[in-house]
């Protein structure tokens, strides 16, 4: 009777062993799961706020576009005027959207944002008044406008937000 006894017990101890092993290595396969998810999602996330940041500064540069586009119109008929007009009324609710956007899930990049928004458009307001009092472009020639102002203080403002994005989004990771 004794060595079933002794059997028994090493078959026991042997078995509670066992099953603590799958318990621990399943623990541990549970806790890498749940990093790499968790990891997915971040780095997911860092890639959607990237590609908003970027859109969202790609708006804002189109606003500088604007005397561009106006003074080089071929005509001032209803349907070009009204053409530009929607352009830039639905840039301007572009602009708004990723000012929102950005403030509620970047805040200091959103207000960087609304900064270089005020800059840009500023530097872009006295030129598309002055475009939409040209006339409408009649030769090739005309299409060549020159530099309509000066790009200096919007460049450094667009670097300062790109660095801070970077910044930002580095912290993010």
């Amino acid at each position: 009777m004794l060595p079933t006894l002794l059997e028994t017990t090493v078959n026991v101890s042997a078995g509670s062993a066992g099953s603590l092993a799958v318990v621990v290595g399943a623990a541990i396969a549970a806790v890498g799961a749940v990093s790499v998810y968790w990891l997915q999602t971040r780095a997911a996330a860092r890639e959607r706020k990237r590609k908003m940041c970027a859109q969202a500064l790609g708006d804002a540069l189109a606003w500088l576009e604007l005397p561009y586009r106006v003074r080089r119109r071929t005509s001032d008929t209803a349907q070009t005027l009204a053409g530009l007009a929607a352009h830039a009324h639905d840039l301007q609710e572009k602009l708004l959207f990723h000012s929102s956007w950005l403030c509620i899930e970047l805040p200091d990049i959103g207000r960087r944002y609304n900064e270089l928004l005020v800059l840009l458009k500023n530097s872009a307001s006295e030129p598309l008044r002055e475009a939409w009092n040209t006339p409408a472009t009649a030769t090739p020639q005309d299409m060549n406008v020159g530099e309509l102002f000066s790009r200096k203080p919007v460049d450094a403002k667009i670097q300062e937000f790109c660095d801070q994005v970077a910044k930002e989004l580095k912290r993010l990771f």
